[in-house]
């Protein structure tokens, strides 16, 4: 059984990072905890807020995230609309964040992130400008 419902999403909280269960503990603390050896016990123990299902929880997120086909384009191309609306400029970085219900791009300058996948650069050569002009 899934336990992804544990990791939720609030601008207020961790500024709109992954958290578990609406708390202030980030996925990224506890993957970080695993990945430097902690087991879920000594997780647990250091973290009286978080539940066992918690750690699967963060675990699963993961590996969902790292197989997002996002992950593999390093580079896309906005459209103008698009730009204009987040007053993008060329080189520009943006956030990009999957809820149930599409894709939110967020300017980076206005979204502090230190997970290096959900951000990207924007094209910027002539033949790109040139080829998506119309969008």
């Amino acid at each position: 059984m899934s336990e992804l419902h544990r990791i939720t999403f609030d601008p207020h909280i961790c500024s709109g990072r992954p958290t578990i269960r609406g708390l202030r503990i980030r996925v990224k603390d506890v993957l970080e905890l695993l990945a430097s050896g902690a087991t879920h016990e000594e997780i647990l123990e250091d973290y009286p807020l978080l539940e066992a299902p918690d750690i699967v929880a963060a675990l699963e997120y993961a590996a969902r995230q790292s197989d997002h086909t996002v992950l593999h384009v390093a580079q896309t191309t906005t459209p103008q609309p698009d730009c204009t609306a987040l007053k993008l400029q060329e080189g520009d970085e943006l956030v990009s964040t999957l809820e149930s219900d599409g894709c939110v791009l967020i300017s980076r300058g206005s979204l502090p992130v230190d997970y290096p996948f959900a951000t990207f650069n924007e094209w910027g050569s002539d033949a790109d400008r040139k080829a998506y002009a119309d969008l």
